[in-house]
């Protein structure tokens, strides 16, 4: 059983999040589309082949994002993949590719936004492997050192070869902070500014009002109660005939989602209050006011 528990814990935890979204998404795993949905929408793309970068996007997660994770100690991975293997097993290996290769499929079919984050499950293989990747370099650096020097000057040879790696360590490590912290402030200054413009546009009209949103952002961005939300997928038929109920004891409600799913509540006469003055038209984000007749 302890063996199976690997495979079928995660499995439980899928059942379990999936009854539990069944309620919201009024469909079973419907949040695998959606995600794939969203992550198409905002690459404006449906795979690597439409962006040209299919070269690109294999390297992503097994370099780039790697390098920028844990800067340039990844050089020592190539020389720990056959100890990792021989020491730890096939399986510990064959995991963490398969994650791996999970991770890069999903960017190269834009199934996801191809961030760094995803790449946290297969640090612990690549950290291994830097390890293992070092100890193995520094076992064929000592014989080479050996053979080029005589016995006297080894241990000066030695000293002076790890002064100047340890000094080159110092200067690569301080050039890539630099630029993690670069791509931090740039990150934090221009991040989502149409989700910002929604959520200040929000926090400054809506006061106590039910505000029926199915793009989490603009929640998590604005500094309303979590309570006045209602997360109901606005293009669902169904949530038609929900608002129409709550307008029967609300006297005013906001939707705050795509300009494209309004459409969908057309039949309720509401108000567009706010619209992307960025976006093209008939795209964008948007929130509508409805009121009771």
């Amino acid at each position: 059983f302890r063996a199976w528990s690997m495979v079928l814990l995660p499995f439980l935890a899928i059942g379990v999040w999936a009854i539990l979204r069944r309620p919201a998404d009024w469909a079973w795993f419907a949040f695998l589309r959606q995600t794939r949905s969203f992550a198409n929408d905002a690459t404006h793309a449906h795979s690597s082949l439409d962006a040209g970068a299919l070269v690109r996007d294999v390297l992503h997660y097994t370099w780039r994002s790697p390098l920028r994770m844990m800067g340039y100690a990844v050089v020592f991975v190539p020389f720990g993949v056959v100890p990792v293997w021989r020491r730890l097993g096939p399986y510990f290996t064959l995991a963490s590719l398969a994650m791996l290769g999970f991770v890069t499929l999903s960017w190269i079919t834009r199934s996801s936004l191809g961030l760094d984050r995803h790449m946290v499950p297969i640090v612990p293989y690549y950290a291994v492997c830097v390890a293992f990747g070092i100890e193995g370099f520094a076992r064929h650096a000592d014989r080479w050192v050996t053979r080029l020097a005589s016995k006297p000057s080894t241990h000066a040879l030695e000293s002076i070869l790890l002064a100047g790696g340890v000094a080159m360590a110092l200067v690569l490590q301080g050039a890539i902070l630099q630029r993690w912290m670069f791509e931090w402030e740039g990150a934090i200054r221009s991040a989502l500014p149409d989700r910002l413009a929604v959520a200040a546009f929000l926090d400054a009209n809506v006061g106590t009002t039910t505000i029926i949103c199915d793009e989490s952002t603009i929640e998590l961005l604005t500094h309303i109660p979590s309570s006045q939300f209602d997360r109901h997928a606005v293009d669902d038929p169904r949530t038609l005939r929900i608002l129409r109920a709550r307008l029967g004891y609300e006297p005013v409600i906001y939707v705050a989602t795509w300009l494209s799913k309004l459409r969908a509540l057309d039949p309720l006469n509401g108000t567009i209050v706010y619209r992307d003055p960025n976006a093209a038209e008939n795209e964008g984000l948007a929130v509508l006011r409805l009121e009771r007749k």
